[in-house]
């Protein structure tokens, strides 16, 4: 693992209420790139409601993110070109911890473990009266986790793909090994997932009793 990578893992056992203004500014200041463990996100803009909308690209990178490994996500700061932080532009928004995670609740099941805090941006900076956000995904014991309408995303470098069917069954694997109790029913988390995967007739499953394959009509 490179170094790029190693830093991020030093604010993984920090409290949240640590991420003042401050720390953000610090934190921007190392100008660490996009990895496997690192994403900055803009909003975006809707032109037809005037507003500001966390979109599905934040949501396949929360989803990768707790299939894969931890993972943190500074949302309010845009990305340059080069994968590095850019310009802070904030979110205007009154409760924007709140609008995440109803987002996710409505978009990403099972639910996804997060650490969020706001930080309003002061009055003596630009754009004074938004917040960013900074968003701690943990990798999760439930997995697969499922962006609904688009499927299940994997963490690869700093970019969120697809997963193919190994990896969906390595995922079920993980998840029947943590023997944690299940948010989503099983059979209908299975049948949602695999959904996606019409062109085949039939997926093998890890052996679990009461699961059965499922079959695709033609």
């Amino acid at each position: 693992m490179n170094e790029q990578e190693m830093a991020p893992q030093l604010y993984w056992h920090e409290s949240m209420a640590a991420w003042t203004w401050e720390r953000l500014k610090r934190f921007l200041d190392e100008n660490l790139p996009e990895g496997r463990h690192l994403e900055y996100k803009q909003p975006s803009y809707n032109k037809q409601s005037g507003k500001w909308e966390l979109g599905r690209k934040l949501l396949e990178t929360i989803v990768s993110m707790a299939n894969t490994d931890d993972g943190l996500i500074i949302i309010g700061v845009a990305e340059e070109t080069d994968k590095y932080p850019g310009t802070m532009v904030g979110i205007n928004h009154a409760d924007p911890e709140g609008a995440l995670r109803n987002t996710c609740a409505n978009s990403i099941e099972p639910s996804v473990p997060l650490e969020i805090q706001a930080i309003p941006i002061p009055p003596s900076e630009e754009h004074a009266g938004k917040a960013v956000l900074v968003v701690r995904v943990r990798r999760g014991l439930n997995p697969p986790y499922l962006l609904r309408e688009h499927g299940v995303f994997l963490r690869m470098g700093d970019q969120d793909r697809h997963a193919s069917v190994g990896d969906l069954q390595m995922l079920f694997e993980r998840r029947s090994q943590t023997q944690v109790p299940e948010i989503t029913p099983w059979n209908d988390v299975v049948a949602r997932v695999f959904r996606y995967f019409n062109a085949f007739d039939q997926v093998p499953l890890p052996s679990r009793p009461g699961l059965r394959p499922v079959h695709h009509a033609r």
